[in-house]
């Protein structure tokens, strides 16, 4: 079962792949003890039955808080633990749990990732009680230890591994359990159990065969190379869980003398689950021996836990640098993403420009039209084709409008605006100039036109915007604008890097090192001397986009210091939510603190981004 997830793997130091929700299952009840769903009902005697299982929600709400730093969300996530602590024997074990040994596995591993979890957090966004959550890592240790000990007897094992025998996955649950428990004890007897573990899922997994499914469409083979059987056949959702937990135990000091053995088992796993999933994230569950058939604790029919497939392929990303992991996590994680809620025609024109298209209106806003670069930087992340068509039609119809001075004769705000298409427009030829997709096979010439026809396109345009009589008059029109000299400085520095045309390059220089020095010591970039935060957003993602192509060490030094103190002043007005503290918050924000945690390396604007849900 599975809500909300963080992508948070433990890997020697906290990483992060940032926070994602799944559309899956809805959130449990949680009571005031701590008790979840059924053992809520339990506590209040509306039921007979409690399973320690349903206590490892507590792992989610830990993660997610401290992917976003909010205290609140991980003391109600110890609460949670602890309330299945609380219920833990003498001997270590929870007696009077249903499905003891299954149960108790999946609570402990949940319990030792978060421990693992507590232990490397260090907030920077608040003063936290780190005494408070070294405690719990320690009460934890000893507890999961003790539980360890219990789930390793000879005698609970042997019964345990009877009941679990049909599952493959339990396996690497009980691998991945017992490994993280090892880890953070220093126990070698639960770390040979643990690996025990790992080195009687390996042989399971098939290397071949066919089976017949039925579909609506008719009948359809599909292959078994790969699959880890469960119930003697395939279960797409439970093969993801169990390569998570795989993954999960390879990252965390697994046996050195099993990897090999381990990455060649997840590699072939993950390959038929990624034949599974489609651009859009969704899953093919068809023919799955349990998901769909099978139901939960309280009744419902299993569903696809999209939240373990997305980890399974993050994890493997960790261990393997496999470029095919990332995009199938990327698809999972941000296929349905809705980019914008702006309408698009059928031929491209975004918007109101839709008016200009049809004769209602006798001028456009060619600036409306580089929403086609976040289409394609959304198909390129994960390599959905028909997305990046869509974006460049938006480019197309764009350029349809362009005249052989360069110019955009009709737009709005000529000067302005026709900077901010051309960067979009140089922006993806210089991404389409470098996309070697993984998952399907592209032609050498497929975007070769496209290239061409935008890199001519694009000269033209930045040349019309330094034709002196141009750029004296726009830049009369920005001087007021910090923003805007970002604008032109990454419209101007991406045309000359794709035209490699060092005029172009030193017309850029000209508005950055105009732009910096107007920069205030509390961090404001000035609008109209004024602070905006949306403009300020706005000049801070273009700085970035321009950044990557800075190669004097000197302009990348004023560069990361004039981002670091406009984000730091900018980071005061997002709350510990993501709700930005202004009208209309612009779509840069997000970005803006994504793309300078890359580039400063700076945690609190991970952590702003991660509470935003920023999409690159």
């Amino acid at each position: 079962m599975n809500w909300c997830r963080t992508g948070l793997a433990i890997a020697g130091s906290l990483v992060t792949f940032g926070l994602f929700c799944l559309p899956t299952f809805a959130a449990p009840t949680v009571g005031a003890s701590g008790a979840v769903d059924g053992n809520l009902k339990w506590e209040q005697k509306t039921s007979s039955k409690w399973y320690i299982e349903l206590q490892r929600y507590g792992l989610e709400l830990i993660a997610d808080g401290i992917a976003n730093e909010r205290d609140a969300d991980i003391r109600k996530g110890i609460l949670i633990l602890d309330w299945g602590f609380a219920r833990q024997a003498a001997d270590g074990s929870f007696a009077g749990s249903e499905d003891i040994f299954h149960s108790t596995g999946i609570f402990l591993e949940a319990a030792a990732e978060a421990a693992l979890l507590l232990k490397t957090y260090k907030p920077v966004t608040y003063a936290a009680d780190l005494n408070y959550y070294a405690g719990k890592v320690s009460s934890y240790t000893s507890k999961l230890k003790a539980a360890a000990r219990w789930m390793i007897q000879p005698s609970v094992a042997a019964s345990g591994q009877a009941f679990d025998r049909p599952y493959t996955h339990r396996r690497y649950l009980s691998a991945a359990a017992l490994g993280l428990i090892a880890r953070l004890s220093g126990d070698t007897a639960i770390a040979s159990a643990a690996a025990s573990y790992i080195q009687a899922g390996l042989p399971l997994q098939l290397t071949g065969g066919t089976v017949n499914i039925a579909y609506p469409s008719g009948i359809r083979t599909i292959g078994l190379a790969g699959v880890n059987p469960e119930m003697e056949g395939f279960d797409v959702s439970y093969q993801a869980a169990g390569l998570r937990f795989a993954a999960l135990y390879g990252l965390n000091g697994g046996l050195a003398s099993l990897q090999p053995n381990l990455l060649t088992m997840l590699n072939r796993g993950l390959a038929w689950e990624a034949t599974r999933v489609d651009v859009q994230g969704k899953f093919d569950v068809t023919g799955s021996t349990r998901v769909g058939i099978e139901k939960n604790r309280d009744g419902s029919v299993k569903q696809m836990n999209t939240g373990e497939a997305a980890d399974a392929f993050a994890y493997a990303y960790q261990l393997t640098g496999s470029e095919l992991y990332r995009v199938i996590h990327r698809r999972i994680t941000k296929g349905t993403y809705v980019i914008s809620t702006s309408k698009v025609t059928a031929s491209g024109a975004v918007d109101s420009n839709s008016l200009f298209e049809s004769k209602q209106s006798s001028t456009y806003a060619i600036d409306m039209q580089k929403l086609g670069v976040e289409y394609v930087m959304a198909g390129v992340d994960k390599e959905d084709p028909s997305q990046i068509a869509q974006g460049l039609k938006m480019i197309d119809w764009g350029f349809a409008r362009q005249a052989s001075d360069g110019s955009f004769p009709n737009t709005t705000s000529a000067f302005y605006n026709v900077a901010q298409f051309i960067e979009a427009a140089a922006r993806i030829t210089l991404m389409l100039k470098n996309y070697k997709p993984v998952t399907y096979k592209l032609s050498s010439s497929t975007y070769a036109g496209t290239i061409t026809n935008y890199t001519n396109r694009v000269r033209l345009a930045a040349n019309w915007l330094m034709r002196p009589d141009i750029a004296s008059s726009g830049q009369k029109s920005i001087v007021k604008f910090t923003h805007r000299y970002y604008v032109l400085a990454a419209a101007l520095g991406e045309a000359g890097v794709l035209c490699n045309d060092n005029n172009m390059k030193n017309a850029a220089l000209w508005y950055v090192n105009t732009a910096l020095p107007r920069q205030q010591s509390d961090g404001v970039n000035p609008e109209d001397g004024k602070p905006s935060v949306n403009y300020q957003s706005k000049g801070l993602a273009y700085a970035e986009y321009y950044f990557p192509y800075v190669t004097d060490a000197t302009l990348r030094s004023k560069l990361i210091t004039m981002i670091d103190k406009g984000l730091a002043w900018q980071s005061k007005y997002v709350d510990a939510f993501g709700k930005v503290n202004t009208s209309s918050p612009a779509r840069t924000i997000g970005p803006s603190f994504s793309m300078g945690y890359t580039i400063t390396g700076k945690p609190l604007y991970r952590v702003i981004s991660t509470r935003m849900k920023t999409l690159y």
